[in-house]
């Protein structure tokens, strides 16, 4: 399903298993991927960063054609985290953020019935992301608590793959995603060789793509013109996991087992054909 990205900022260490990993992480068709996040300490301390790109700074390719249309681009990227005590060895707190604002533009075709000619031009793609993550850690002797809320939130207006080669500005599409999950852990070491951990999370996803426009699709020859017949698209989902891992030491001997239970709702919406499509043998009649 869906997985949430978090801010650069916020990850302190991450694992990437392709082949040959334990049974202790769980199914996959072709990888896991563990993430560990940051957490508060005794010390306020905090990061701050700034990427910017732009289409006026950097060389085009050598292969361009020079009389072509620039593609337009630009991009910046901030980011921060800061995170410090609310109790001094014992309760901790850690935020981080992140925000992309890119202008990008994607091939669009016009057709000119003056010329009988079909004009390449790009039409704009804009994209937004905000990412944020907020950590709560409480230490004690024998055990610890962690609660983290995580979030993103990003819209895009971009093309499909067929629609990239063939399509008009108005078949393009716009995307929206929303992604929130709550985690809570606890992990409890009773005695010196056991240790057991619990966790409990829920997480919603919400994906709704919709044309830019409301029309019939109007398929020609060299082109796809009016609006995309395969929008709209929803796709909704609610996941509720809970898992439990424990290790138990005994001299040379390292035991560990648990188990996992997940409850996924979800509900997929596919809106073809809404308006028609009108099909041409002919790009000019």
């Amino acid at each position: 399903g869906p997985l949430l990205n978090l801010p650069i900022d916020a990850v302190q260490v991450f694992q990437i298993a392709t082949s040959r990993y334990g049974a202790d992480l769980g199914r996959s068709a072709s990888s896991v991927i563990n993430v560990v996040t940051r957490s508060g300490s005794n010390s306020m301390r905090g990061t701050a960063a700034l990427f910017t790109r732009d289409d006026a700074w950097q060389a085009q390719p050598t292969t361009i054609d020079k009389l072509d249309e620039v593609p337009p681009f630009d991009r910046q990227q901030i980011s921060g985290a800061f995170g410090g005590p609310v109790r001094r060895d014992r309760l901790f707190w850690f935020a981080s953020a992140e925000y992309r604002d890119q202008d990008g533009g994607v091939t669009a075709g016009t057709r000119v019935p003056e010329t009988r000619s079909i004009v390449r031009s790009f039409a704009p793609a804009p994209l937004r992301d905000k990412l944020w993550s907020l950590r709560l850690d409480s230490a004690g002797a024998a055990n610890r608590y962690m609660a983290r809320y995580a979030g993103e939130w990003a819209t895009d207006t971009a093309a499909s793959a067929a629609e990239r080669a063939l399509g008009s500005a108005t078949q393009r599409q716009e995307a929206l995603n929303r992604y929130n999950s709550v985690l809570g852990t606890w992990t409890s070491a009773p005695r010196g060789n056991f240790v057991n951990s619990l966790s409990a999370s829920i997480s919603t996803f919400l994906n709704s793509t919709q044309p830019v426009v409301i029309a019939p699709q109007l398929t020609f020859p060299s082109l796809q013109d009016g609006a995309s017949f395969r929008m709209p698209q929803e796709t909704r989902q609610t996941r509720l996991q809970f898992a439990d891992t424990a290790s138990l030491v005994r001299g040379a001997h390292s035991l560990r087992f648990g188990g996992e239970l997940q409850r996924i709702d979800a509900e997929f919406i596919l809106g073809v054909f809404q308006q028609g499509r009108i099909e041409f043998i002919e790009d000019f009649a």
